[in-house]
């Protein structure tokens, strides 16, 4: 259930209005990697990406699933503890990682790495926004599951 869950929160949180670059995407590979081995939590973000990819433009664009591969696997070695110190640290990190690889692919566009990168910092503010808020949500989703998976039912 958590995984469907999952997944169905990055979905939404791309296909429904929302401000740019604030998105589930980093919260869930830090969720993910912090829950599962490092191939359910490549699905897990993958499959999410695709179907919402799939509805928002039929695209699909490489280096972003890249850059997921890459995050998952740094993901696996700093997601070590889920204290909140931690998880915001990497939540910060995170969404400059995938700042700095995406809008390096971008560059062709602009015509030089320093255009794409000053071209993308109106949204990087969001990015941190969205990722640190959804890295809380995905965290404290799952400890309201687990309370409520683990408590007793009794009838009188």
């Amino acid at each position: 259930m958590k995984i469907a869950l999952s997944i169905l929160i990055l979905i939404f949180g791309r296909l429904l209005p929302h401000p740019y670059n604030f998105t589930p995407l980093i919260g869930l590979i830090l969720y993910a990697t912090s829950e599962h081995n490092i191939t359910k939590s490549l699905m897990i973000s993958i499959i999410g990406m695709l179907i919402s990819d799939y509805f928002i433009s039929g695209t699909f664009t490489w280096y972003v699933y890249l850059t997921i591969v890459i995050l998952t696997i740094i993901a696996r070695y700093t997601v070590i503890n889920t204290t909140p110190g931690v998880l915001m640290l990497n939540s910060i990190s995170f969404s400059i990682i995938f700042f700095l690889i995406t809008n390096a692919f971008c560059a062709s566009y602009y015509n030089s790495l320093s255009a794409s990168y000053i071209a993308g910092l109106p949204f990087l503010r969001n990015q941190f926004l969205g990722d640190i808020f959804y890295t809380i949500i995905f965290f404290k989703l799952n400890g309201i599951i687990d309370t409520i998976s683990t408590k007793k039912i009794y009838v009188d």
